[in-house]
């Protein structure tokens, strides 16, 4: 990750560095993004997200020495004054979701006395209890909160989730093109910052799950969600698997934050800290985003 610009060559001498030797540095350039940071944290800069393969003569993948190229990175961006820092992205694992429950209003299923879904009526989501439901009536369509959900992507064709989305109103879908001009080509619903392409889709469930904690409908079938006024925006940057890096995260932020989001949610964590995560955070902060992440304790 090369914040600011870069030099291909300098950069392939530092990944050298710390391959084994005999091998060949090969550099492909995923995304160029411009973001203006707050003071303090950068200004205007350009964000260079690079794919860095290490091959031995045949062709063979090799593996770099991590403590030794983020050493070299960390010289590389000292000795110039057109790069503020370059990190290694680094892995992300989602966080152990609540259980899935199937009904609001029903007790039992599992053969305890209380509620299944009794974390709602802890915080008195129910008639008589609180004003919210009254509240969410009166909400107009103007002043929905956009909730991005970063993590596995979401089942926008859950029945649940009808309705749920957030739309990108501005983009034609699925015609190839960035009609918006916001440098993501057919964001209907988020985007897959994984893999790079509009396909927010989950294939694991962790994040659908959230979602409909969040804004599943209040239709009388499945689960409540804790407001189903919001508009859920899919941001996908992990696998099946929940297998995620800091790098897909952050971009995912600065899309959120740039997109309208209100409130973003993340349950993905590591052991390591990186530098453009805090930036990225501090950047929703900037814009008055609530940042909701899961806590390892």
């Amino acid at each position: 990750i090369i914040y600011k610009a870069y030099q291909t060559d300098s950069l392939v001498k530092a990944v050298q560095g710390a391959a084994p030797a005999n091998s060949t540095v090969q550099v492909k350039k995923i995304r160029s993004q411009a973001m203006t940071l707050p003071d303090g944290l950068g200004g205007t800069s350009t964000i260079q997200i690079l794919e860095v393969s290490v091959v031995s003569p045949n062709g063979a993948p090799r593996k770099a020495d991590p403590v030794q190229l983020q050493k070299n990175l960390d010289e590389l961006a000292d000795g110039n004054d057109q790069i503020r820092f370059a990190e290694v992205s680094l892995p992300r694992e989602a966080e152990v979701g609540p259980p899935k429950d199937p009904h609001y209003t029903s007790r039992g299923s599992w053969g305890k006395k209380y509620y299944d879904q009794w974390a709602l009526r802890r915080v008195s989501l129910q008639q008589g209890k609180t004003e919210w439901p009254t509240v969410l009536k009166e909400i107009k369509p103007q002043n929905q909160c956009i909730v991005a959900v970063i993590g596995s992507g979401v089942d926008w064709t859950h029945s649940e989730l009808l309705g749920q989305m957030w739309q990108n109103s501005a983009e034609d879908p699925y015609n190839g093109m960035d009609d918006d001009g916001n440098g993501y080509v057919d964001d209907q619903f988020g985007y897959n910052f994984r893999d790079n392409n509009f396909k927010v889709l989950d294939k694991g469930g962790h994040d659908t799950h959230v979602a409909g904690v969040i804004a599943a409908r209040w239709n009388q079938q499945g689960i409540a969600g804790i407001n189903p006024q919001a508009k859920i925006m899919a941001l996908k940057i992990a696998n099946y698997l929940g297998q995620a890096n800091s790098v897909d995260i952050s971009r995912a932020i600065f899309y959120a934050v740039d997109q309208g989001a209100r409130v973003i949610n993340i349950r993905y964590g590591g052991s390591q800290t990186s530098r453009i995560e805090p930036r990225a955070l501090d950047y929703g902060v900037s814009h008055l985003v609530l940042v909701i992440v899961g806590a390892r304790t």
